[in-house]
Formats: C-alpha cells, structure tokens, sequence
C-alpha cells in the first residue's frame, strides 16, 4: 500500500513539475484562448501523445491539447519535445466520476483547431496512459468538402448530343442526374455524354446536375447546367426553279420544306456569280416569309420588278433559306393541342390573346365541370357554334386545373398563363384607368344595326388597345346561360383566400369602365390568357 500512495505522489510531483515548465512555453505559443477554472475540487491525470493525421507524434511544443466538458476548458498541456512529446494534462471537475471529457488540438504549424476523436469519463484521482505506454490523442483530419461543377449552360440541336465535361475535388464518387428523360453515356465519370429524350425535346430543355461525393462527414456538393435543346432548322428539298416564257420576266420556283416548327421564314436568294455570291431578292410571292413545313410550295419571283431597268446574266442561280421562325407578340399562335389559332395583341409590356380561350370538350350547362384528366367547356345555350364566336365559358376550378396557385398555366396554351387580378389592373392602369378602359377594350358595332356583336349602346367601344372584348355571356350555378350581348366577363387566377370566390373583369355594353369584382367559383366564365 505504502509503495503504490509513493507512485502516486511520484506522479503528481512529475505532473506538477512539466505543469510548471508548460505553463511558461504556452505563453509563448498563444494558445487560442482555452483557460481551464481554477478552484475545482477533483483531477485526473492522463499522459498522452499528440498523433497527428499523417501517424506522426508531435514533438511542438507550441501544439496545445485542450480537455472540454461541452464548451467549458477543464486542462490543457503541451507535447514537451525532449521527452518523446509526451503530454502531462490534468483534468478537473467538480463532480467526482462521470462527466464526458473532449478534446481538442490546437496545431500550431497549420494554426488551426483539430477535432479529437477519443473522448474519457471523468474519474477522480484516475490515470489515464503511462510514460512507457502514452494514451494517443488523434487528430480528426480536416474535412475536405467536395466542389463541382457541372459546366456552363450549353445549346444544340434536336439531332444532337451534348458532350458534357464537368470538375470536381475531394470526391470519393460522382453521379450525373437530369431533370428530363435522356440518358447519360455513363453517370459516373466527369467527361460524359447526354442524348436528350422525347420529353427533353418536347420542352426544348433539360436541367443536368453533377454531384460530387465526400468522404464523411465532410460536405458533398452539386452543381447544374441548362441544356437548350433548339429545334431543327427547316430543310429545303426537291427545289426547282424555271423562267416562264411569256415575256413576263417572272421566275417560278418549288420547293418542299421540312422541320420540327410549326412555321419557318422562307427567304429566296440569287446570284449571278455561278453561286459565289448571293443576295436576297424582295419582290417575290407565294410561300415566302412565314412558312409551314409542306411539299408543293412555290415562290414567284418578279426580276422585272426586282431590276426595273434590266440585268444580263447567262446563268442565275437560285436559293431558298428557311429559318427558324421567332415568334412575336401581334401573330397568331397555334394551340398544338386541337390546332386551333388565336390572335394575340400587344399593349404596354404585356402581350394577350385577342380572343376568349375555346378548348376542351363540350358538356352540358347543367353538368358541374371535375377533375377528370379532360378539359371541359360550355358554350352559351349548349351549341359549340357560339364557342367558336364567343370562346368557351370555364368554372374557375377548371380553368386553373385544380390548383390555386396564382398566375398558373391552367388551360392556357404552352408558353401562356392565366392573368392574375394584378395583371388585369396593369392592362386597365395602362389604358388611362378602370373608369375609361373598358371601351379601349370592346369590339365596336352592335347587333341592332348588323356592325359587331354587342348590344346598343356599346358605349365608348373603340377597340384602340386590340383587346377585342366580347360579350360572351356566362353560365349560371343552376346550369342556364345569361348576358350574351350585355357583356363580358372573365376570370382572373387570384382566388380570395378566405372565401371560395375569385376576381374578375367585366366589360359593359352600357357603360365604358372595367368592372372589377369577386364571383362564386362555380359560375361559367370567358378565359384570356397572357404571355409569360
């Protein structure tokens, strides 16, 4: 008994010694702040190496390792170099046993902070690794999170793939993802290859995303490119071209055009060099300008007009260039869904349909529109003649395809979207206000004197802003029709948000404001859609 109470003195005067010699070389190494209380009751001891990451011991005795119970410092020490950077730390606690000890490392050749990954249980008086056999504290390496990057935004065309090629570090895997339905050459390598798919070009995009790894705990990371995917150009088959022989100086050509769009501008060139030069030729008609993919096509050319006062050339040759067609607000649009066109107008910023949206499928007034997967529609006294004239008449529901999420695509065409009551105020505040826009906005004439379609008055009906209003009327809750002639009304996409009512506006044939108010949702109203 009495030669282990001598190695336990032994100890503690060795402890207190290298203390001692420690606390002057920290003052020294600026330690970063970590000060254990004084006047606690309880110590334990523990001798210890510093190992750092790489498996060396730390021989610095500017390297700190601090002792934590959560974020309160109870000992640090110093590894002391000329004593196989042992580490002489004393722990203290109010509580006799128990209490989670953590440690960290301060290394000062990187000046940073390591986490440790051992942790120990408080005991008093308790021992912790001996000089021939040091406790090993471990330094945790830093983490090491993951970059990427997946590359900039890309384009090609509907016959093309996209070769990819993106960059990581500190990975430990990769993995490429779409948000279409293409497919990669391989997910897994930086430098790959995608080939869009059906959906992909049916959008004529595709979000890719690479991700990159970690190893635990460290962060992974991602990173993302669009891919535009532009369609095919039209393509100019079968041309033939021949001068007509009555003297008239106009030259036929015919053509067969192909392509992905539904239009293409159709230019006619010709050059007089033997094809060394061309230069575009104004004065044709025909299959010129906007043109739908076809065979059988045909442009004249009136050289006489081209070159009033005359030309020789032995030989001309001819050439038709079709490009892609860019939409403009102010032409007409294709619903590819059922093929039908609207006009569509240009006021202020914002572009519209000049005309009440007609699509879907023609159910009686007395039957309540679902959610059935099919677009339904009623037309003024059952007959699908007035929705040709008028537009289709839509509960509210039905028209925003059962969501309520303001400004939606809804039943809108692909590109369009439903006017939220915001918008309808910017397009009545351009016109001069709510109190004079609507005769801005309605077609003119009336029905009693055969000039339009309202009835008399149709006061202040100028039609300036080519809105094109008509009275479309509107089907009741009980699944009659009313107001054909007198106005009309249509939904906005804003829905009250306590109570199953949403605004809309209204166009009077007696009066030339926009009416603005709330109606019931199971109410028939026109639709006009709005530009994205």
């Amino acid at each position: 008994m009495k030669s282990n109470n001598c190695i336990t003195r032994y100890f503690a005067i060795i402890g207190l010694l290298f203390l001692t010699l420690l606390s002057a070389k920290q003052a020294s190494a600026d330690p970063p702040g970590w000060v254990p209380p004084s006047g606690l009751q309880y110590n334990m001891m523990i001798i210890a190496q510093l190992q750092y990451a790489d498996g060396t011991i730390s021989l610095n005795a500017q390297d700190i390792i601090g002792a934590f119970v959560g974020n309160e410092c109870r000992g640090v020490g110093n590894p002391i170099s000329s004593f196989n950077g042992l580490i002489f730390l004393t722990v203290s606690s109010n509580i006799q046993s128990g209490e989670e000890i953590t440690f960290k490392a301060y290394i000062q050749s990187d000046d940073l902070i390591a986490d440790i990954a051992e942790t120990l249980g408080f005991e008093n008086q308790g021992e912790v690794g001996t000089i021939s056999t040091p406790y090993q504290f471990i330094v945790v390496p830093p983490c090491l999170d993951a970059s990427a990057n997946a590359g900039p935004d890309a384009e090609i065309i509907e016959n093309e793939s996209s070769a990819l090629s993106g960059a990581a570090e500190n990975y430990t895997g990769l993995l490429w993802e779409t948000s279409g339905d293409g497919t990669f050459e391989s997910t897994t390598v930086l430098q790959t290859i995608y080939y869009p798919g059906s959906a992909d070009l049916a959008t004529g995009t595709a979000e890719l995303c690479l991700t990159a790894y970690a190893t635990e705990p460290c962060e992974d990371a991602s990173d993302c490119l669009t891919l535009t995917i532009n369609p095919l150009p039209g393509e100019i088959t079968n041309a033939t071209a021949a001068q007509r022989t009555d003297g008239s100086k106009l030259l036929d050509v015919y053509y067969d055009l192909t392509g992905g769009e539904p239009a293409y501008d159709v230019a006619m060139q010709v050059s007089f060099d033997d094809g060394q030069n061309y230069q575009p030729v104004a004065q044709v008609s025909g299959d010129a300008g906007t043109v739908s993919p076809g065979t059988g096509k045909q442009i004249t050319w009136d050289a006489g007009a081209e070159f009033p006062d005359g030309f020789y050339s032995q030989t001309v040759k001819v050439k038709v260039v079709a490009d892609i067609h860019v939409w403009e607000c102010g032409e007409l649009i294709i619903d590819e869904r059922d093929g039908q066109e609207y006009s569509t107008v240009q006021i202020g910023d914002q572009c519209w349909m000049a005309e009440n949206l007609n699509i879907g499928t023609l159910i009686d007034g007395t039957v309540e529109m679902t959610d059935n997967g099919a677009i339904e529609k009623y037309c003024y006294d059952n007959s699908e003649s007035n929705c040709d004239i008028y537009g289709g008449l839509y509960q509210w529901n039905e028209m925003m395809q059962y969501t309520t999420i303001e400004g939606v695509q809804g039943i809108c065409p692909d590109g369009w979207h439903l006017p939220s009551d915001e918008e309808w105020t910017i397009l009545s505040d351009y016109l001069g206000g709510e109190n004079i826009a609507g005769g801005k906005m309605k077609t003119t004439g009336t029905i009693q004197i055969g000039t339009g379609l309202w009835n008399s008055p149709n006061t202040g009906a100028t039609n300036s802003s080519g809105f094109s209003g008509l009275p479309g009327s509107h089907r009741e809750s009980d699944g009659s029709f009313g107001g054909i002639g007198e106005y009309c009304g249509c939904w906005s996409s804003t829905k009250n948000p306590l109570y199953a009512i949403a605004w809309r506006r209204v166009l009077y044939s007696s009066y030339f404001n926009v009416g603005r108010d709330t109606n019931v949702l199971d109410l028939g109203r026109s639709v006009r859609c709005v530009w994205h």
